[in-house]
């Protein structure tokens, strides 16, 4: 396993990348598809980060100057920091205008951030925004590691190719109008947040076991009754939100969710926690 910096210094100093390619097999896009993901997870020096920079700005990429540009606001702050600021939003524009060809309406239904030249979070601002995603993905290989932001928008379904998005660590679908999450959803195997909050769910489907990197699950205010017990394969799990669901009871079975430290089981109808719960050192259990 190579550090960020040497991966870094591999993909600058291999020119045209095509001795490192020979050498490991990698391609154009799973280099990208790499910083991406260590970017996401924060494994990152301003080091690296410049000689990537470097490197793509010898490609005619803007996102090396965004990046450049970032690394020196977050080293330092001074008289220049407002101009740059100013720069750094026109240079993201414009990285969006080159990299996805957006037509002007999708500014109304989406809204895109990003961090070190990479896009970091896609907000669906009407119903109308999944059909633009859909566009996006169909004309642009999106290796997206980041946030889905989906809430208050009167959801009643989401679409099947929601699956596509293999690489999305967290989803917001909170405050809608759901009772049943597609087939294509339990693709996400890589998901770590999912928040359902303010939704119509009475049951969670044992398809939910695939979602093996899941560490935090929201589920406050639906109708839940009972917990599936495909839960228990969610061994990632740290945090459990049920707070105002229809629950009468917790099955033992979450004694074996060995990560989960905290369990949010207030204004449900459960009158008894059994002993090997509630006997659990690790696990805070607000009731």
């Amino acid at each position: 396993m190579h550090s960020l910096a040497e991966y870094a210094y591999l993909v600058y100093y291999c020119t045209g990348l095509y001795r490192y390619i020979l050498a490991s097999g990698a391609s154009l896009k799973s280099i990208e598809r790499k910083f991406s993901e260590l970017l996401y997870n924060n494994v990152y020096d301003s080091e690296a980060l410049l000689v990537y920079s470097d490197w793509l700005q010898e490609q005619g990429d803007v996102r090396g100057e965004i990046i450049s540009i970032e690394v020196e606001l977050k080293s330092s702050q001074n008289s220049k920091s407002r101009q740059l600021e100013k720069h750094l939003k026109k240079l993201y524009k414009k990285s969006k205008k080159a990299y996805y060809n957006f037509p002007i309406s999708l500014s109304r239904r989406l809204e895109f951030s990003g961090k070190y030249g990479f896009l970091t979070e896609i907000k669906i601002l009407s119903p109308q925004g999944y059909a633009d995603l859909k566009t996006i993905i169909e004309s642009f290989p999106l290796n997206f590691f980041g946030t889905l932001q989906s809430h208050r928008l009167g959801l009643t379904k989401i679409p099947e190719w929601i699956g596509e998005l293999t690489e999305l660590r967290e989803i917001n679908l909170s405050d809608n109008l759901l009772t049943e999450l597609p087939q294509g959803f339990w693709q996400l195997s890589q998901l770590e947040n999912l928040d359902l909050v303010g939704n119509h769910f009475k049951t969670l489907p044992k398809s939910i076991r695939h979602l093996q990197q899941m560490k935090l699950l929201f589920l406050s205010r639906n109708q839940l009754k009972v917990l599936p017990s495909s839960l228990v394969y969610l061994t990632q799990l740290e945090g459990l939100y049920l707070w105002n669901n229809e629950l009468e009871k917790l099955p033992e079975w979450i004694e074996q969710l060995e990560r989960l430290s905290y369990l949010l089981i207030s204004k449900n109808n459960i009158s008894d926690i059994p002993d090997n719960i509630r006997q659990l050192d690790r696990l805070t259990i607000d009731i």
